[in-house]
C-alpha cells in the first residue's frame, strides 16, 4: 500500500522533532558534565591553593621557630663566665646536640663550635659521644643528599692512594693521614680553576657546608675513621642545587684572567 504525501510529512516532522529533542537532550547532558566537571576542578585548585597556603604559612612558622631556638641555643652555649668546670661542659654537650640535629639540613658551618668543645672536653667518653655525634649529622645529610642517586661509597685510604671517580669526572689524591684528619685534593676536568686543595678533612666535616662545585653537582669526602697511618672516607656526589653556593676567590680570578685574555684576542 502506498504512502500518502501528508503521512511522510508527517513523519519527516516526528522524526525532526526527535532529532531536535535528542540534540537538545544531549546538549544539556554534555553541558552538565561540563559545568560538573569545572566544579570538580576549581574544587581541586581551591584545596590545592589551601594546601600550598597552608604550607607556605608553616614554613613562615618554622623558620620563625628555628630563628629563635637557634639564637636561644648559641647565645647559651656562648655566655661568657669562668673556666667550665664539668657541668657546663655537659650542658654545652647537650646544647651542641640539639643545635646540630635540629638544623642539620640547614647550611651554617658548625664546625667551629665542635672544635672548640671538643678541645675543652676532658674525659675520653665526652669526646667519643661529640665525635659520634657530628659522625651521626654528617651520615644524615649524605643520605638526604644522595637518595636521589648520584654517588655514595666507601673507601679504606693510606696516604698516597689516589681514588679515581669516573662517575664525578674526578680524582681525589690523598696526601696525609693523621691521628683525628686526612689531608686530600681534588683534581677534575670540570674545575675550571684547577686542583682544589690541599684541604684538611676532619671529624666535624658535614657535606652541606664542606663540598667543592663541580659545574652541576658537588662532591663531599667525610672522614670516618683514621688510625695506624689508614683511614676509612666516604666519598658523595650530589646535585649542586642542594647545597648554597659559596665565593671561591681562587675561581672568580681564574675566571676573570681567562675573560680578559679572550678579550685581548
Amino acid at each position: 500500500m502506498a504512502i500518502s504525501d501528508s503521512t511522510l510529512k508527517l513523519l519527516d516532522i516526528i522524526v525532526k522533532g526527535l532529532l531536535g529533542i535528542l540534540v537538545t537532550a544531549l546538549a544539556t547532558v554534555y553541558g552538565l558534565n561540563l559545568q560538573s566537571l569545572n566544579e570538580r576542578r576549581a574544587t581541586h585548585e581551591a584545596a590545592a591553593q589551601s594546601i600550598i597556603d597552608l604550607s607556605s604559612k608553616q614554613k613562615d612558622l618554622d623558620v620563625q621557630v628555628a630563628m629563635t631556638m637557634f639564637q636561644a641555643l648559641t647565645a647559651s652555649y656562648l655566655q661568657s663566665g669562668a673556666a667550665p668546670d664539668q657541668d657546663l661542659l655537659q650542658r654545652r654537650l647537650l646544647l651542641l646536640r640539639l643545635v646540630a640535629l635540629n638544623f642539620q639540613d640547614v647550611p651554617i658551618q658548625l664546625r667551629p663550635l665542635f672544635e672548640d668543645l671538643n678541645r675543652q672536653l676532658t674525659r675520653r667518653e665526652d669526646r667519643d659521644q661529640l665525635r659520634s655525634l657530628a659522625l651521626e649529622v654528617a651520615s644524615r645529610q649524605a643520605f638526604r643528599l644522595t637518595v636521589g642517586g648520584i654517588y655514595n661509597r666507601t673507601f679504606a685510604v693510606k696516604a698516597g692512594d689516589k681514588l679515581e671517580v669516573p662517575e664525578l669526572h674526578a680524582t681525589i689524591l690523598i696526601k696525609e693521614i693523621g691521628a683525628n684528619s686526612v689531608t686530600a685534593e681534588i683534581d677534575s676536568d670540570l674545575a675550571t680553576a684547577g686542583p682544589v686543595g690541599p684541604f684538611d678533612i676532619g671529624y666535624f666535616s658535614w657535606p652541606i657546608t664542606d663540598n667543592t662545585k663541580l659545574q652541576d653537582y658537588r662532591i663531599s669526602l667525610l672522614l670516618l675513621s683514621a688510625a695506624g697511618g689508614q683511614a676509612s672516607v666516604r666519598l658523595i656526589g650530589f646535585d649542586s642545587d642542594l647545597a648554597a653556593d659559596r665565593f671561591d676567590i681562587k675561581e672568580m680570578t681564574q675566571l676573570l684572567r681567562q675573560a680578559d685574555h679572550s678579550s685581548g684576542h
